[in-house]
């Protein structure tokens, strides 16, 4: 028996192995208390290698261990529905790999439903505790941009048609919900939201350009308009050779901001403060961050552990995670939109939307 939180990871696919690398560094304050996959072969694989003491082939039995206290769901996101119903009903909290859902109303009544059971819940959205990340909302929140103007989300990278070929779930729109948006350009899109707040209206193209055998987009791009009056843009693609790293950028009146994957390149204000060279010096991705243009099993395993600490500490004070649910709903409902512009030919705007 392991100490603190005991984490049970659904679903064993690649980022399945982020999670138990994440869970593996949090100490005492949690660990790996069982596997589940619908192969108990590859369930006790899993097990074995990340020294999880139990594997199941059925959900029912993994929610009858009690030595489980949060289920983090690793797989597609058109099938959450179902076992975070099971869990609440047992008092069982819930860590969602992106998306909650493929659908802004499905994942609202998932929300709905953990807050019905009194029971937490998050979304990885892992980008939100990057250092970048941080110090970007709070320069905004403090007005130090003057009048924001625009905020832009790009992403250049590079998906062989294997990575599609291999796990088929990806081309699906039932069971993915989308391409590039919803499965790599939305962690991105969540840090705009995050930074600048909710949109009004929005306009979008996407297209399957560079993969052959998708239901999904495989470039997008889009233009939007903040409920504060700011502009926005996405540019997103998974065609792009080499590829670059992902980018968001914000610009105002009094300064503008950049950063690339983790590394803030850009830190220019009107009013210089005396912590802005400091700022300026952030720059953590390094190799991890060049990988993920091209490596879908790059990750910035300290971004994710940090997400599972302020999980823990939102179980244990009763505060809401830094991923809050209702926030969490925010990037799917845009790309969402976004869809919806593209196949209808017109403007979306938020209120259509739950």
């Amino acid at each position: 028996m392991g100490k603190g939180v005991g984490f049970a990871i659904i679903g064993v696919g690649g980022i399945a192995e982020t999670h138990a690398k994440a869970i593996s560094q949090l100490n005492d304050k949690g660990y790996l208390a069982a596997v589940y996959s619908r192969s108990m072969d590859k369930a006790k694989e899993f097990a074995t290698r990340h020294n999880a003491p139990a594997a199941y082939d059925e959900i029912e039995y993994l929610l009858d261990d009690v030595s489980v206290d949060v289920l983090v769901l690793c797989t597609p996101g058109g099938v959450h529905r179902n076992v975070c119903e099971l869990a609440f009903k047992r008092g069982k909290s819930v860590i969602i790999e992106k998306p909650i859902d493929i659908n802004s109303e499905k994942a609202l009544e998932i929300v709905n439903l953990a807050a019905e059971y009194g029971v937490f819940m998050t979304c990885v959205f892992q980008s939100r505790f990057m250092d970048a990340t941080r110090e970007l909302k709070k320069a905004y929140d403090e007005r130090r941009f003057g009048r924001v103007v625009l905020g832009r989300v790009s992403l250049m990278w590079n998906r062989e048609q294997s990575y599609y070929d291999a796990s088929p779930w990806r081309k699906s729109l039932e069971l993915s919900g989308g391409g590039i948006l919803m499965m790599q350009a939305i962690h991105t899109i969540d840090q705009l939201l995050y930074v600048m707040g909710d949109w009004e209206a929005v306009t979008g193209f996407s297209a399957t350009l560079a993969h052959d055998g998708l239901e999904v987009e495989d470039t997008a791009t889009a233009s939007i308009r903040f409920e504060s009056g700011a502009l926005g843009s996405i540019e997103a693609t998974t065609g792009s050779w080499p590829g670059s790293l992902r980018r968001l950028e914000l610009h105002g009146s009094d300064g503008s901001a950049a950063i690339e994957e983790a590394n803030i390149v850009l830190w220019r204000f009107k009013e210089e403060r005396a912590d802005d060279e400091r700022i300026r010096s952030i720059n953590i991705s390094s190799n991890e961050g060049n990988k993920s243009i091209r490596d879908p099993k790059a990750q910035d395993i300290g971004v994710f552990t940090r997400l599972y600490e302020n999980f823990i500490s939102s179980l244990e004070t009763g505060c809401e995670p830094l991923v809050d649910p209702i926030s969490s709903v925010d990037s799917i409902r845009l790309i969402n939109a976004i869809i919806m512009s593209n196949n209808e030919n017109r403007v979306v705007y938020r209120n259509e939307l739950p």
